[in-house]
């Protein structure tokens, strides 16, 4: 018992459920043409043959399907995609809370902020995802929760 929490505990993970209520989560194959490294927490779409990718420029939010989950499993395996319910999510922009908008950058990435990225400023470069929300403010790390009920 080495560590204190002087102002708060960290949110947790990209990509890591963190409440069971209300949970929605769908198994699909993810694309293999798609690199998906450090994808946990970002928002999917599926490609007309049912697999999961990451977001490209200039897609549209009615295109995301949910949102890649954490786990420790091959690639080439059906991954959990969250559709409704909660997940800790890296912001790369803004200081969400819980009246800033879940936004996702459809163009012009910069090193920080990539397409497909979570962000809290609604801008020409970003969209607003109907249905998702923050629960609160990011912790140190850049981490927030979300809560999300994806309904394409």
């Amino acid at each position: 018992m080495d560590k204190a929490y002087l102002y708060r505990m960290p949110v947790g993970f990209p990509g890591a459920i963190t409440r069971s209520s209300g949970l929605v989560v769908e198994a699909h194959l993810l694309d293999p043409s798609v690199p998906f490294a450090s994808a946990f927490g970002l928002p999917l779409k599926l490609t007309p043959n049912g697999r999961a990718r990451l977001l490209e420029e200039d897609d549209d939010a009615s295109e995301v399907h949910g949102f890649l989950v954490r786990s420790d499993g091959d690639s080439a395996a059906p991954r959990d995609i969250l559709r409704s319910g909660y997940m800790a999510v890296r912001v790369n922009a803004g200081t969400p809370d819980k009246t800033a908008p879940v936004c996702i950058r459809v163009a012009n990435p910069t090193l920080g902020c990539p397409v497909g990225g979570i962000e809290a400023l609604l801008g020409p470069d970003t969209v607003a995802l109907p249905g998702c929300v923050f629960t609160g403010p990011m912790d140190s790390s850049g981490m927030v929760e979300i809560a999300c009920n994806i309904r394409n």
